[in-house]
């Protein structure tokens, strides 16, 4: 994450939890931080910046994720965005999975013919 830029905030302790089997609000759940799989108390990236775009990061125990866009259609602004984070990935060490999933949600050959020559 460094090599992207993104600082991860790690806990001295566990931060506090939310209770399984227990409702609460919007807003007091929100202040459960999400914690990374197999880590011993860092936050999930979430909402941040890499290479000047806005991406999201979701950290899972053998993978993770970078969302570029939370609209539900691919636009030119999209694919400008997730070719600048690319660029950015080329120097991390991190395995790329290319499309990551035959969907609509990610562009992918098999829904976005027109971005693959």
């Amino acid at each position: 994450m460094a090599t992207l830029g993104v600082l991860l905030v790690e806990y001295e302790e566990m931060p506090l939890q939310p209770e399984p089997g227990v409702s609460y609000r919007g807003d007091e759940f929100a202040k459960f931080p999400s914690l990374i799989p197999n880590t011993k108390w860092v936050q999930q990236p979430g909402h941040c910046l890499v290479a000047g775009q806005r991406v999201f990061i979701w950290c899972g125990k053998e993978s993770v994720k970078i969302s570029v866009s939370d609209e539900y259609w691919v636009s030119e602004e999209n694919v400008a965005s997730a070719e600048a984070v690319e660029r950015a990935l080329e120097a991390s060490n991190l395995e790329r999975v290319d499309p990551p999933a035959n969907t609509r949600h990610y562009i992918c050959p098999q829904f976005y013919p027109e971005y693959f020559g």
